[in-house]
């Protein structure tokens, strides 16, 4: 018995170990070169409006509609660490190694920990993402927003307590007053609630994996038979 408690001990200090390497390896690809250029357009109108006094801040992002949650925290980034390139750029690449943790949990509370470490270093690697990362722009906290919204959405499905159901409210709030697209995570989180209550099982509940794995087998389906009638036609 206590052998047993041993190798389940050492296992799951392996599986820490993975995943810190994975996180550390993720921040050292964002901080590379995070200044080696100059601001560019947009990056420039983060940083103009978020060095705003925040009532007039406020006011711009109103009349042009954007949502504000990213300047407000790029403004008071910028008034502890200043405004240097590696400085604005510094916020979108802690967001985007906190978004490989979160992964992590994502697929590791769905598939498994062997996915969810996966899961995270394809994050970690993943070239679209290290982009978005190495920018003063709001896609990486929009990604980060993204991942916490539906991580505590499958904690809330699964039976978790009041914190789960806070953690959720929170993060999506922020998610929706941060960038436009985030609207399309709540809707798809909630057309999955209509599909539990709809579904004839929905009294035992439809698990979120297999309704993402019926998901990417329709997917499948779809792309094998356009496949076929394109080399038809």
């Amino acid at each position: 018995m206590r052998s047993r408690k041993l190798v389940a001990m050492r296992k799951y200090q392996n599986w820490i170990i993975l995943i810190f390497l994975i996180i550390f390896s993720g921040s050292l690809l964002r901080a590379y070169r995070l200044s080696s250029e100059s601001l560019w357009l947009d990056e420039g109108h983060s940083v103009r409006m978020a060095k705003l006094p925040v009532s007039q801040m406020v006011e711009e992002i109103a009349a042009n509609k954007h949502p504000p949650v990213y300047f407000l925290a790029l403004h008071g980034w910028i008034s502890i660490f200043g405004d240097s390139e590696f400085s604005v750029r510094a916020l979108s690449a802690i967001f985007g190694v906190l978004a490989i943790a979160l992964l992590y949990q994502i697929a590791s509370l769905l598939f498994g920990r062997t996915t969810g470490l996966l899961a995270a270093l394809l994050l970690s690697l993943s070239s679209f993402n290290l982009f978005y990362s190495q920018e003063a722009r709001m896609y990486s906290l929009l990604t980060f927003l993204s991942l916490g919204s539906m991580y505590y959405f499958i904690k809330w499905l699964s039976g978790g307590k009041k914190w789960a159901s806070v953690g959720y409210l929170v993060f999506s709030t922020l998610l929706i007053y941060t960038q436009n697209f985030g609207f399309f995570i709540i809707l798809a989180q909630n057309i999955y609630l209509a599909g539990l209550l709809l579904h004839p099982r929905s009294r035992s509940g439809t698990p979120l994996k297999s309704w993402i794995i019926r998901s990417e087998e329709h997917t499948s389906e779809l792309q094998s038979h356009s496949f076929i009638s394109y080399a038809v036609f």
